[in-house]
């Protein structure tokens, strides 16, 4: 079976313009153009074409570019300082949006140093894409001349996420995605120390390296941190967001030592 091609990412050449909006008019036409009436096609295309997009290119914005064997396979439009104002794909399942958003984070960071956050105006079929990349909902549906769309942003990494909002549809679940990297980040560092007192916890009582849920061996005992925290974990049971700590068999001696050290009331299990 002969290997696949290599994707090449990479930022639009001067010339590339025609080619790139021939993508864009090809995979609107296909997925995003059903929902529109005939004056948002109209105003879509008076902004995705090629001497717009030059325009916008000159006057500080940047297009990246994905090749496949010479084909163009998707591109992003980045205008400065955070907006994504065009993403589409053609080559799917392939991590190729993902990556595209990668590069144009890095790329936008060198211009502007402080970006926090992303913004874009997403079409509904759009919108689970987005989402998978960490985009929450920052307004209701709008149109506007006959274009309409959902208002998104993603908070980069280090930025304060906001607080979800429950009754938006999958907004709960949006936040966890969005949130996901900035938890795991510090997981690390919270499962080595004591979840009340800060104390650190021996070397043994840490999870191997790289591991954020270890399996669970039979555990004697619960650290009483709280009323919230003093739930019987059945052996074997998996890590829940209550229970202080992930330790396996050979662990428990030492964190017991440890809870006792710092004076923390332990329940004995039953």
């Amino acid at each position: 079976m002969p290997e696949e091609e290599p994707i090449i990412y990479r930022e639009m050449e001067q010339g590339e313009e025609e080619a790139v909006c021939t993508l864009v008019a090809r995979v609107f036409d296909e997925f995003v153009a059903p929902e529109y009436e005939q004056e948002g096609r109209d105003e879509f295309f008076r902004f995705a074409n090629p001497d717009a997009m030059e325009g916008r290119r000159r006057s500080g914005g940047f297009v990246l570019v994905a090749r496949q064997a010479g084909e163009l396979v998707g591109m992003l439009e980045f205008i400065l300082p955070d907006h994504i104002s065009l993403l589409f794909v053609s080559l799917r399942q392939r991590g190729v949006a993902r990556e595209l958003m990668a590069r144009a984070v890095e790329r936008a960071k060198l211009a502007v140093p402080t970006l926090s956050q992303l913004t874009v105006n997403s079409s509904s079929y759009a919108e689970v894409v987005y989402r998978r990349m960490g985009f929450l909902r920052s307004g209701e549906t709008r149109t506007e001349h006959g274009i309409r769309y959902i208002p998104m942003t993603l908070f980069l990494e280090g930025t304060r996420y906001p607080t979800p909002d429950p009754t938006e549809r999958g907004g709960a679940f949006a936040f966890v995605g969005a949130f996901r990297r900035h938890r795991a980040g510090r997981m690390k560092n919270r499962l080595a120390s004591c979840m009340c007192c800060a104390s650190p916890l021996p070397a043994a009582s840490t999870t191997e390296a790289g591991t954020l849920l270890p399996r669970h061996g039979p555990v004697d005992r619960m650290h009483k941190g709280s009323p919230g925290n003093a739930r019987r974990i059945p052996a074997g049971g998996r890590r829940t967001p209550r229970q202080p700590f992930c330790r396996t068999d050979a662990q428990s001696r030492a964190v017991e030592a440890s809870l006792n050290s710092c004076n923390h009331k332990l329940l004995d299990e039953g």
